[in-house]
């Protein structure tokens, strides 16, 4: 088990509680948002939040490794225990979908097309001029991907 007494009081040290009540991480933070901290060479970094969690239910790191720790309070940079619960992928998908945190369009990271591509798409189908194949190989995808689009299985945000 790891001594996480000292560890406590880092983590303590780099967060400042918030107007909601979150502790937020003013360490270092990856793009997304969450916290990330090296404290064990054999570990490597590891994000914040799951320490914290790891730390207040007295639990090794690697008892979470095929475990997600969801953010209650929807703040990645959060690591206040009471606001972290254990889940799996699944549940934490459909929580930040249903939060509204759940990246989509060209924040997905998997998306080959813009906002302006999916107008332009809809716009092209619209006037009839173009067959989806054509509007499909013109911007590179398949021929699926503009039928989802056009019937707004795909972007459906937009």
């Amino acid at each position: 088990m790891v001594p996480y007494d000292a560890l406590k009081e880092r983590l303590r040290e780099h967060a400042i509680p918030d107007a909601n009540g979150c502790w937020i991480w003013t360490g270092f933070r990856l793009n997304s948002g969450y916290g990330q901290i090296n404290f064990n060479k054999k570990l490597g970094p590891v994000l914040v939040h799951r320490l914290a969690y790891a730390i207040e239910h007295e639990l090794p790191l690697e008892a979470l490794r095929h475990k997600v720790v969801m953010h209650e309070c929807n703040k990645p940079s959060c690591i206040r225990p009471s606001h972290l619960k254990l889940g799996t992928q699944r549940q934490n998908q459909a929580y930040m979908s249903a939060q509204g945190r759940a990246p989509r369009g060209e924040r997905s990271g998997v998306a080959k097309l813009t906002e302006a591509d999916v107008l332009r798409i809809r716009a092209l189908d619209s006037e009839g001029t173009h067959t989806q194949a054509e509007i499909a190989q013109q911007f590179g995808v398949k021929g699926t991907t503009i039928s989802a689009i056009v019937r707004r299985i795909n972007w459906q945000h937009i």
